[in-house]
């Protein structure tokens, strides 16, 4: 037996055919793009960077500021920043791969109708992360590992756990690896060591004025040389 539909659905009252022209369909833009604002407090109040997508132009930073911020731009300045040389290591060793530049990078530059001041930087550089961990009870419930915990807050909604991250040793990090690049340049061997040069210096600098006493290098490597059988020996024959 086959079921037979007595009704059929009615298209609504607004609904138009896909093949209808782009006037009478309702459009809807979703960004599909990222813009970063550039932390630059060199710059005039007046003026803001930003790093955009390579397809942005001009005109689609006006539109974006001024529609989404309420920002009148007086004029922009755009240009590609290439990018360095690097090399991809498939094996993770340095001086394998291929040569390769990674994508380029777009900066813009605005010129604002009103000034914007970038709040100060904050003394303490050391910033707190946050998460959430849901209660398994009226009384909260936390379970785990926190890296350097500081201060745990119970709630009823839930706990808040607040920990340092490590600057400095980011920092450290990423100077270290600044350092290896620089190391690994072809031209690294004409420039001069300053890490060891400052080191000698400091050395050099304690040797003269006292501080540090000079010692040969056997006794500084803990090594016995003082072979006194073999002295005596000698001048007793």
């Amino acid at each position: 037996m086959v079921r037979r539909f007595s009704k059929f659905p009615k298209k609504p009252a607004d609904w138009v055919p896909p093949s209808a022209p782009l006037s009478m369909r309702k459009q809807v833009f979703l960004p599909d793009f990222t813009i970063a604002l550039i932390r630059t407090p060199f710059l005039p109040p007046r003026y803001a960077s930003f790093y955009v997508p390579l397809n942005f132009n001009k005109l689609d930073m006006r539109d974006y500021l001024k529609h989404l911020y309420g920002v009148d731009v007086l004029s922009v300045r755009s240009y590609v920043e290439q990018q360095k040389v690097t090399r991809l290591r498939p094996l993770g060793k340095f001086g394998y791969g291929k040569l390769r530049r990674p994508m380029s990078k777009k900066k813009m530059t605005v010129e604002m109708k009103t000034p914007f001041v970038w709040p100060e930087a904050p003394a303490d550089m050391t910033p707190y992360v946050f998460f959430f961990v849901p209660p398994f009870s009226s009384f909260g419930f936390w379970l785990g590992f926190v890296y350097l915990l500081e201060w745990v807050m119970w709630a009823n909604e839930g706990v808040c756990v607040n920990y340092r991250w490590e600057y400095e040793q980011f920092h450290k990090a990423a100077k270290y690896q600044n350092d290896i690049q620089d190391k690994q340049r072809p031209d690294a061997g004409m420039k001069t060591n300053t890490d060891e040069h400052d080191a000698y210096a400091e050395e050099a600098k304690k040797l003269l004025d006292g501080s540090k006493p000079w010692r040969p290098t056997w006794q500084a490597l803990g090594l016995s040389y003082d072979r006194t059988g073999l002295g005596k020996s000698s001048t007793s024959s």
